[in-house]
C-alpha cells in the first residue's frame, strides 16, 4: 500500500466519524473565551478531583506533505498536569485519553472530545466527576436514562464551564481548565471528590543496575499512534514518544513523562459499522504489566462492579504499590501488542 493510499484512509476515516458525530451532536460555539473500600487508597485531598475526555487526533498530512493545524488534536493541553491517564482505542484505530486531575492545576485541557462506555465505567469507579462533549449513542443511554449519569459533565448543558478557540476548526478546539472545572464542581456541591485509587503508592524505588525495561514498545492503533516509553534513569521516570515523536505538552513544549507505566490486555467488539465505535471490556479481569523505575512487574488487573475502582494486584492478590506521581495507563484490545526491552 502507498504512503498516499494511506493517506488518504486515514484521513477517511477520520472525517467519516467527525461527520458521523456532527449530525447527532452539532458544534456549538458556546462558552467562554479563550482564556470506601478501607483496602483503597485515597490520595491526599489537595483539590476535587475530576476526568477530562481528550481527543489525540493525528496530523494528516496531505501528498506533498503540508498539514492544516485547524484539523489537528495534538499537541494536547493538560496531559502534563494530569494524575493519571488512560489511553485506548475510540474507533477505527483512533485513540483516546481519559485524564484525571487532582493534585495540579491546568490552565487548560482539552481538545475535549466524546464520551464512551468504558470510560464511563472507569470514571464511576474511581469515584470521580466526568467532562466530555457528547458522546456515543450507548454512553449517553446511560448518562440520559440511569445514575451513571449523576456526575457527567456534558458540554452540551455546561456551556459556562468550556470554551472554543476560533483560531482552530472543529471539533478539535473545544477546552476547558482546572479553574473552571473546579467552579463548576463547587456549584453542584461536588467539592471534596477525591480520586479513590485501585493500587497503593510507594516512594520511589528505582531498579539497581541495568534497567530490565528500558524501552517500552505499545501498539495500541494505527501507526500514527504507535506509543513508545523510553526510561531515563538519571531522573527515574519515562519519556513517552507518539507516532515516532517526542510526546509534547502543547503549552510548554516539552516531552511527557510519567512515572509508572501500567498495559492492561482485554478484549473489544465493534458496535456500529458505520462510525466504528467499539465496547471495551472493562469487567472482570486480565493481564496487566507494571513499569517502574526500570523494571516491569506481570500482574493482573480486576474490576467486578460498576463503584468498584480498576484495581492493579499481584499474584498473591495483593494491590500493587506504584511510584508516587504520574501514571500513564494503556487498555489494548486482542488487536494490540505490549513489548518491551
Amino acid at each position: 500500500m502507498t504512503r498516499k493510499v494511506v493517506i488518504a484512509a486515514l484521513a477517511v476515516v477520520v472525517s467519516g466519524v467527525v461527520i458521523g458525530y456532527a449530525v447527532r451532536y452539532p458544534f456549538f460555539d458556546f462558552g467562554k473565551p479563550t482564556p470506601q473500600d478501607p483496602a483503597l487508597e485515597v490520595a491526599l485531598e489537595v483539590k476535587s478531583a475530576f476526568a477530562v475526555v481528550i481527543e489525540n487526533a493525528p496530523v494528516v498530512r496531505d501528498p506533498e506533505g503540508s498539514s492544516d493545524p485547524e484539523r489537528e488534536a495534538r499537541p494536547q493541553w493538560g496531559l502534563a498536569e494530569a494524575d493519571v491517564v488512560f489511553e485506548t482505542l475510540a474507533e477505527g484505530g483512533i485513540t483516546r485519553y481519559m485524564a484525571i486531575f487532582e493534585t495540579e492545576e491546568a490552565k487548560q485541557i482539552g481538545p475535549v472530545r466524546s464520551l464512551r462506555p468504558y470510560f464511563l465505567d472507569w470514571a464511576l469507579g474511581f469515584r470521580v466527576p466526568f467532562a466530555f462533549s457528547g458522546g456515543s449513542s450507548e454512553a449517553l443511554a446511560r448518562i440520559e436514562n440511569g445514575a451513571d449519569g449523576e456526575k457527567a459533565i456534558n458540554e452540551f448543558f455546561n456551556e459556562d464551564t468550556f470554551w472554543r478557540d476560533k483560531s482552530r476548526g472543529a471539533p478539535h478546539n473545544l477546552f476547558t481548565s482546572s479553574g473552571l472545572m473546579l467552579d463548576l464542581l463547587e456549584g453542584k456541591g461536588w467539592t471534596g471528590s477525591s480520586f479513590t485509587r485501585g493500587w497503593r503508592t510507594k516512594d520511589r524505588d528505582p531498579v539497581a543496575g541495568t534497567p530490565a525495561a528500558s524501552q517500552i514498545f505499545v501498539d495500541i492503533g494505527l501507526g500514527s499512534f504507535a506509543v513508545e516509553y523510553r526510561y531515563d534513569q538519571s531522573i527515574g521516570s519515562y519519556g513517552r514518544f507518539l507516532g515516532g515523536q517526542p510526546h509534547a505538552d502543547a503549552a510548554t513544549g516539552a516531552q511527557l513523562n510519567t512515572d509508572n507505566v501500567v498495559v492492561l490486555e482485554t478484549t473489544s467488539r465493534l458496535l456500529d459499522q458505520k462510525l466504528l465505535t467499539l465496547d471495551i471490556e472493562t469487567f472482570g479481569s486480565g493481564k496487566a504489566y507494571i513499569f517502574q523505575g526500570g523494571g516491569v512487574l506481570q500482574a493482573r488487573w480486576q474490576k467486578n462492579s460498576l463503584t468498584e475502582p480498576l484495581r492493579l494486584v499481584d499474584a498473591d492478590g495483593s494491590l500493587v504499590a506504584l511510584n508516587k506521581g504520574k501514571t500513564w495507563i494503556a487498555v489494548l484490545d486482542q488487536t494490540g501488542n505490549i513489548s518491551w526491552k
